[in-house]
């Protein structure tokens, strides 16, 4: 137990470890470089584990595993989504060990010196959360179902990346069928628990071989003699609009293929998913039929670049860009914008003026109009690409 000048020299680190965790952003590069944050629980349940952490420096109690409780169901979870023990935990790891060397280069020499004393104890903490996750991930792995799940896995991963031969999966339980529709879902909101959160209550279907990753999931849905790829993609968009205002966010890029397509059917399927999310559309259910534009500006970087110029000048004007967006959104008529806007058509008239000057293309020309939404559409997916 830590005498009293101690105890306050910890609770003042500990508060430091809080604000520390507040202020990490997983889509810095410093952060990412330094450890895998995006792909970690540990930001989670990261409050947690500090009051877990100090409540061990400070009084000297092992976490129970009450306590442990979210911390090991949210492992669980990470593991049931795809990710292995051993790279669950290596994670874990890295990220403490993170948090712990960046609260060390922001303290004193005297809390240096306390939190060298402590590191015992730290490493304790450490062992018993480690513990406590692997025998809880032990006892899930154990059930058939996970070695079915495991082996669906490293199916998917090998039928989306060309590598699949005919019998490498022999299992009764998991068919290839002769083609899929592959679905790649992109969260509005990427950080961890909500993707968890959104993958975990989607309503996907038996036949669904899904993988996670970071923004989302991945899944083949089997196409075959009895139902077509227009088919699922209705049954999908039914399941979806089912449940769509219960969850967070998020859109499905759809694309379908043969077994031997399907690694370009999942390039496309991802690029519709990530510029939809982009663009902020109305659609769930989305796919490169409905944008093409949008779709030949993601996949031409070159292209890309040179049309996100073009309004460079609106840059620093975010009233233009909304109104621009909304005229665009509507149909490039003016009535219904200032409607949407809640201004007077004058108003709107106005602003589309001011975007003519600063960029030298007129929104209320059609030809223009056509370039202004594609420079629009470049500069939406080079911000989305920066942000995720």
């Amino acid at each position: 137990m830590a005498d009293r000048q101690a105890r306050v020299m910890l609770a003042e680190l500990r508060a430091a470890a809080h604000r520390l965790v507040d202020t990490i952003d997983p889509s810095d590069v410093e952060s990412v470089e330094a450890v895998d944050l995006r792909a970690a629980d540990f930001l989670i349940s990261a409050h947690l584990h500090i009051d877990l952490l100090f409540a061990l420096f400070i009084d000297g109690t092992d976490p129970s595993d009450t306590a442990l409780a979210p911390i090991v169901a949210a492992a669980r979870a990470a593991v049931r989504d795809g990710r292995t023990l051993e790279d669950l935990l290596d994670i874990r790891s890295s990220a403490v060990e993170y948090v712990w060397n960046r609260l060390a280069d922001a303290a004193n020499e005297p809390t240096r010196r306390l939190m060298f004393d402590h590191a015992p104890a730290l490493s304790r903490y450490s062992a018993i959360v480690a513990t406590r996750i692997a025998v809880a991930c032990a006892d899930f792995t154990a059930f058939p179902a996970w070695e079915q799940l495991e082996r669906r896995h490293e199916l998917v991963d090998a039928l989306l990346t060309g590598s699949y031969n005919v019998g490498m999966h022999a299992d009764p339980r998991v068919r290839v069928a002769e083609g899929y529709l592959v679905v790649v879902a992109c969260a509005a909101d990427p950080t961890p628990l909500t993707v968890s959160n959104l993958r975990q209550r989607f309503p996907h279907t038996a036949a669904a071989l899904v993988r996670a990753d970071v923004g989302g999931w991945t899944a083949l849905l089997p196409l075959g003699r009895d139902v077509s790829a227009e088919a699922a993609i209705d049954d999908l968009d039914r399941r979806v609009h089912a449940v769509r205002d219960t969850l967070p966010r998020f859109w499905l890029g759809v694309a379908a293929g043969p077994v031997a397509g399907l690694p370009e059917a999942f390039v496309e399927a991802r690029t519709v998913a990530e510029l939809c999310r982009a663009l902020d559309v109305g659609e769930i259910v989305c796919r490169r039929e409905r944008f093409m534009l949008e779709y030949a500006i993601a996949t031409d970087p070159q292209t890309r670049t040179r049309l996100a110029h073009l309004v460079d000048s609106l840059d620093d004007q975010p009233i233009l860009t909304e109104t621009y967006d909304m005229f665009a959104r509507n149909n490039y008529a003016l009535n219904p914008t200032a409607e949407a806007l809640h201004i007077h058509r004058n108003t709107v008239t106005y602003r589309l003026s001011r975007i003519a000057d600063l960029t030298g293309y007129d929104p209320q020309n059609p030809t223009e109009a056509i370039t202004l939404t594609a420079a629009r559409v470049a500069r939406l997916l080079q911000a989305d690409a920066t942000t995720n």
